[in-house]
């Protein structure tokens, strides 16, 4: 392969952006005044395509002409993202203010009401130094919006010292506490009482996909306001709040399989690396390098049963906070986790549910690698009704490529969605306006009166071009010959309005029919024959030719 890509023969799929263009948006974001968000717009590309750009150029230590790369303080916060595999999750799940993802704890808490946990006597024993009461934001926009202000304040250097506000991308060196990076937070909690002038924010300088909390302290320092730690990550902040918001995944899988948890006993608990150690012992040996099957109970203990195990019964039959697959490997007298995933369809949790792995993986004092390595996103579709796996950020259902919910709803029905069809029926003949032409199914039509089921093309005109026939815009009549309720789509017949008596001739034609002609054109998909006219009928053999080559 390096032979034939030297030659020029193996070029691989074309870069999104060439390698001079990627030194624009790396110095452009190097600048501090552009964010992920805005360069995605000025580039038209994916969130995927920038990270990269700005991956290698962090990662290159010296920087060329085709090679840009990002200073020193901007390629250690972004690395920093990095090493906490920040960059793997970017998904449309994913909520972002000023460029930066609010923590998954943090998204949920409040999709399920629990946040804002406003709670000033707990708010005043995690801040002791606070003398004024604080609101914290209660949704994504009033974040944006008292996050926004940030960048003008740092502007007037007057007030960025009376704050203590500056902007990484333009320091000369990492910004450190008790200044906050401007480029690098959002405010999640603001002063309740107009002109105190205090404020609660995630700090991204210690990673993003558990950034840590730090709020103003005017008190300690007289005249002078300092950024101080709250808590070292977000859901330590939130924890001392009392907010509880981890996720219970019920079972999604087929109901045949829960009579085996009468057979079988639940899966082993594992407290201590002495319980793996023990547990491991007792598997064949053949069997400790491949993956078992595991699930994070609803009490945080990580349980395992031997490879190919169900996980309901593993356990239990109840609901779980993680479940998947997990590798292990010596680690001197000891075990660790080498590789691990959330593969699991009768649970189907989501990648995020690592959190509740890791706390049960540090209580049994087990090495692990900090994330899923084969992390996996699970959808259903609402159409049809199918479990996808989402790759690559496709949010698309495998079996009839209507779009998936960006929210995990793995417990939805496996049941298609019902869809009124208003009477349609398969031979009706009725007409539209072609919309647009959507890949795979073709054409799409718009049906006069009815637009409750999308309807498309399936057979063409005898003649003509394609492209003639279903240009966006036209008005066409077809016949219904097809209605899938699962997938939810009308099929037409353009070719059966054409000529209707040869139409209902060829609907007629049955397997083994016989019929006997001359060979009239012999194409690259098909040998076209003049079929005579005791097979067909008189009335289509004065016809054209042409149109009983079939």
């Amino acid at each position: 392969m390096a032979i034939t890509r030297s030659r020029g023969k193996l070029k691989g799929r074309t870069p999104k952006l060439t390698a001079r263009q990627q030194a624009e948006p790396v110095q452009m974001h190097a600048t501090g005044d552009y964010t992920i968000a805005e360069l995605l717009e000025v580039f038209s590309v994916g969130r995927a395509t920038v990270y990269r750009v700005l991956e290698c150029a962090a990662i290159n230590p010296t920087g060329t002409a085709d090679a840009p790369t990002l200073p020193d303080h901007r390629k250690r916060a972004f690395l920093n993202g990095l090493d906490r595999g920040s960059l793997c999750g970017m998904h449309p799940s994913r909520v972002y203010v000023r460029g930066l993802p609010l923590p998954v704890l943090l998204i949920e808490a409040m999709a399920s009401g629990a946040w804002p946990a406003q709670d000033d006597m707990r708010l005043r024993e995690i801040m002791p130094w606070f003398e004024d009461p604080l609101d914290l934001l209660a949704d994504v926009h009033e974040m944006r919006r008292e996050s926004a202000p940030l960048d003008w304040m740092t502007e007037d250097s007057a007030t960025a010292d009376f704050f203590r506000l500056a902007r990484g991308s333009r320091a000369g060196d990492l910004v450190e506490l008790p200044w906050l990076d401007a480029d690098l937070a959002v405010l999640i909690g603001v002063n309740r009482n107009p002109g105190d002038d205090v404020a609660l924010a995630l700090d991204y300088r210690t990673g993003s996909d558990d950034p840590s909390v730090v709020a103003s302290d005017w008190w300690t320092e007289p005249h002078q306001c300092a950024w101080r730690i709250v808590a070292p990550t977000f859901s330590a902040f939130a924890a001392a709040l009392g907010v509880d918001v981890r996720r219970r995944y019920p079972y999604v899988g087929p109901e045949e399989i829960r009579v085996q948890i009468r057979s079988q006993g639940r899966g082993h608990p594992i407290t201590s690396s002495t319980d793996l150690a023990e547990w491991l012992a007792r598997q064949a040996s053949s069997e400790r390098g491949e993956p078992f099957t595991f699930v994070i109970d609803e009490s945080t203990t990580l349980r395992l049963a031997p490879r190919r195990s169900e996980h309901v019964v593993c356990a239990g039959g109840a609901p779980v906070q993680s479940a998947g697959e997990i590798t292990f490997e010596p680690d001197g007298d000891g075990w660790r986790v080498s590789e691990i995933s959330n593969q699991s369809t009768g649970y189907c949790p989501e990648p995020d549910s690592y959190a509740a792995v890791q706390a049960a993986l540090d209580t049994a004092g087990i090495e692990h690698p900090g994330r899923f390595t084969v992390p996996i996103v699970f959808r259903r579709c609402g159409s049809c009704g199918q479990l996808n796996i989402v790759k690559d950020d496709h949010y698309f259902c495998a079996m009839c490529d209507e779009s998936l919910p960006a929210a995990w709803n793995a417990d939805a029905s496996g049941e298609p969605a019902p869809r009124p069809r208003n009477g349609t029926a398969v031979g009706d003949i009725v007409s539209g306006t072609v919309v647009a032409d959507e890949r795979p199914f073709g054409p799409r039509i718009r049906l006069d009166g009815d637009a409750s089921m999308p309807a498309h093309i399936r057979d063409f005109p005898w003649k003509g071009k394609r492209s003639d026939a279903v240009r966006i815009g036209r008005h066409v009549t077809a016949e219904v010959v097809s209605i899938d309720d699962a997938a939810g789509r009308i099929w037409l017949s353009l070719a059966a309005t054409e000529d209707s008596e040869l139409w209902r001739y060829l609907k007629g034609l049955r397997a083994g029919d016989v019929l006997t002609g001359t060979v009239a054109d012999i194409r690259s998909l098909a040998i076209c024959t003049d079929v005579t006219a005791e097979a067909v009928g008189p009335a289509l053999a004065k016809q054209d030719p042409a149109r009983r080559h079939r």
